[in-house]
Formats: C-alpha cells, sequence, structure tokens
C-alpha cells in the first residue's frame, strides 16, 4: 500500500532526492519479459519512462505518495499502481508519450473513473485520481 514516506529521513531535501531517485531508478530499470517481445510487443520507450517518471514525480511532490507497482505493460508503455485499502489507482503511460489513469473501487470491485491524462488536464486529472483513492 501507498504510504506516506516523509517520516523515514531527517531532511526533507534529502528525504525528496532519494525518493525521486528511487523511483526513476525503478522506472528507467524496468525488465522487460522476453517472451513479449517474441509476441511483437515493444518494450517500454524512454519517451513512455520519461512520461511516467513526471506523473509518479508530481504525485510524489503534491500528494507525497510513491507507487506500490511500476512494470512494463503489454500495451507497450509503463504500468504504475497507487493502492489504498478502498480503491485502487493505474496509470499507463505509453510509447507515444499518450497515458491514462483507471481508478477502480477495491470494495465494490468496479471501476470508478476512467480518463486520459492530456497536457491540458494533467494536474486536474492526478488530482481527481488521487482524491478517489485517498479520501
Amino acid at each position: 500500500m501507498s504510504v506516506p514516506v516523509a517520516e523515514q529521513f531527517t531532511t526533507s531535501d534529502a528525504r525528496d532526492e532519494s525518493v525521486l531517485d528511487e523511483i526513476k531508478s525503478r522506472i528507467f530499470g524496468i525488465v522487460f519479459p522476453s517472451h513479449w517481445a517474441e509476441e511483437g510487443i515493444e518494450p517500454p520507450n524512454m519517451a513512455s519512462k520519461e512520461k511516467a517518471f513526471d506523473i509518479c514525480k508530481h504525485i510524489f511532490e503534491k500528494y507525497n505518495i510513491v507507487p506500490d507497482t511500476i512494470a512494463a505493460t503489454k500495451e507497450e508503455g509503463v504500468f504504475i499502481a497507487f493502492d489504498s485499502i478502498a480503491a485502487t489507482l493505474n496509470i499507463e503511460a505509453y510509447n507515444d508519450y499518450e497515458a491514462g489513469y483507471i481508478v477502480g473501487d477495491n470494495i465494490n470491485k468496479k471501476m470508478i473513473i476512467s480518463e486520459d491524462i492530456t497536457e491540458l488536464n494533467f494536474y486536474e486529472s492526478i488530482k481527481k485520481a488521487v482524491q478517489y483513492i485517498y479520501k
């Protein structure tokens, strides 16, 4: 589960830098399953990794939460998940630099909202998505 990480470090600047370095390392070090390549699926490219990091960085800096899961996706990009007891926020950043998210209700097992993340609605989309899982 995503939890605030501020209390793990003594200074906020050192904490922020360390946490962001860890997130970046997880994104840029994604392991791509070889059998997906055999199926013709492209691994996450630099555009999807940069977009994924931009999203994670914003969420960490604004809401002080880190992703629970970072992985390659069969849709050719980066998959990011933030979990809470009530809901899960799944974000995908694709190789064409597009992104979207889905918030799922973990209790009633249904989708709450799904939306594309564009440059025009980036901050509003992220705010809306995070508020669903951390009410």
